[in-house]
């Protein structure tokens, strides 16, 4: 796909050309992430007409390819940069990242948040008897949730709150089913798997729910995330978060007044940062309250709308 007219996907290349042709003629093709960045040229050649790419994590997946597909891939991305009349990211920490490793010019970069859907989200009451502790996002490794129930053993074990519950959200896959059973494995040999609540696959406004119930999120995810739409959902909610000092979470947590960021690859410090946060109750407020302005300022669906529409008219 990456490799567009000179790929496998020729023909359907073609064909799509070809179907957009044939009705009315868009002003803008914007394409949601820089896989599809193959596209670009046949459609600027045959279209004449500004192409727009988004940038949404490429970079994790394409460094999962083995070699020499990823190295190959990520030249290639690299050839089709001038294709592209603007490419949009969801952070200043991607912005920065994709322009070094995708070398795209700064001058066709913007910085654009992701917004959510505000409708439905309730505040949360910020339960402390008990308090829970929460987690929501793909029940792997890689999102960091081994992390998280190593970090919330040791706090319970501490003493210092003793009747912390967790609650644990997200997508779970049939590949991610034996990672689960060792986390809940491990739960069990500390006597604590009954104090922690599992919910996976549910649908929106049981997510609504589940947020409202918590006290305090965190997803201490262990690669470079683009952006992390749990912590906007936590934000959503007035639920003060605790994340990594990583990737995008300086600026979307830290800079915003949403919570804490703890050293990352730290277990103990990550629990430490969960303790100091749940013990103090004025501080939790103040995060809640920062949150929710974050969320309504700056991470909501109609802003975002506004800011992509401002950069395709100055496109056409």
């Amino acid at each position: 796909m990456i490799r567009g007219e000179e790929g496998n996907q020729l023909k359907e290349l073609e064909e799509l050309v070809s179907w957009i042709k044939e009705g009315d003629k868009p002003d803008i093709i914007c394409l949601s992430n820089a896989l599809l960045i193959g596209m670009s040229r046949r459609l600027r050649e045959e279209l004449s007409i500004p192409v727009i790419c988004l940038l949404e994590g490429e970079d994790t997946f394409l460094d999962s390819l083995p070699s020499p597909e990823r190295e190959k891939s990520w030249e290639e991305i690299q050839q089709r940069v001038s294709d592209v009349s603007l490419f949009i990211s969801p952070s200043r920490y991607y912005s920065n990242v994709m322009a070094d490793r995708a070398a795209i010019p700064r001058e066709r970069m913007v910085q654009i948040y992701n917004g959510i859907n505000l409708e439905g989200y309730n505040t949360s009451p910020l339960p402390d008897a008990p308090p829970v502790l929460g987690y929501f996002a793909r029940l792997c490794p890689e999102k960091g949730l081994d992390s998280l129930i190593d970090a919330y053993i040791i706090v319970r074990n501490s003493g210092s709150i003793p009747n912390l519950k967790l609650a644990i959200g997200g997508g779970c896959q049939p590949m991610d089913k034996a990672f689960v059973e060792e986390q809940k494995n491990k739960l069990q040999k500390a006597s604590l798997l009954n104090e922690v609540k599992f919910e996976v696959n549910i649908d929106r406004q049981r997510k609504l729910e589940f947020y409202s119930q918590l006290t305090l999120l965190s997803v201490p995810a262990l690669y470079g995330e683009a952006f992390g739409l749990y912590v906007v959902e936590a934000m959503a909610s007035g639920v003060p978060i605790v994340a990594l000092n990583d990737a995008s979470f300086p600026e979307m947590v830290e800079e915003t007044g949403a919570g804490l960021i703890c050293k990352k690859n730290s277990k103990e410090n990550l629990a430490t940062t969960i303790e100091q946060l749940l013990l103090n109750p004025e501080q939790l407020i103040k995060h809640s309250k920062a949150g929710r302005t974050a969320a309504a300022n700056t991470f909501n669906i109609q802003k975002m709308a506004n800011s992509y529409i401002k950069q395709f008219t100055n496109l056409v």
